[in-house]
This record gives structure tokens, sequence and C-alpha cells, in this order.
């Protein structure tokens, strides 16, 4: 799959990255934020990443910007 959204123009390297307010799919190559709609996911898994994104702020220390180590 190739995306044509990003400053690259076109990209097929992707990463998934929990951030606030932007969606979790990004350019592994020019590190903009993608569109989730513009990808092929059932409704049910962009829901799930969407919720995913939203409990970032319950296992990443924003301070320190890594893991919590007290995060069950």
């Amino acid at each position: 799959m190739v995306i044509d959204v990003c400053k690259c123009k076109f990209t097929n390297l992707f990463k998934l990255e929990a951030d606030f307010s932007a969606d979790p799919i990004w350019c592994n190559v020019c590190a903009w934020s993608l569109d989730i709609e513009e990808f092929p996911l059932s409704d049910k898994l962009q829901k799930e990443l969407l919720e995913w994104v939203a409990e970032s702020g319950k296992w990443i220390d924003l301070e320190t910007d890594s893991l919590k180590e007290d995060y069950n």
C-alpha cells in the first residue's frame, strides 16, 4: 500500500505511535501523521487504535517521554 498524503509525497513505510490529538499511523520516513481513514482498516480496528491513543496518557510519563514503570 502506498499513501500520498505526507511530506514524502508517497510512502509505504509506516509506524504506529500514540500521540495526543493525532492519528496513530505515521510515515516512518518524514514522521508526518497520516489520516487513519486513508488505510483499509475495519471500523473495529480503527476504533481500537484510537482508544489506544486515548489511553496513552495512562502509560506514558509525559515529563520523561517514556513508559511509566508502575503501569499495569
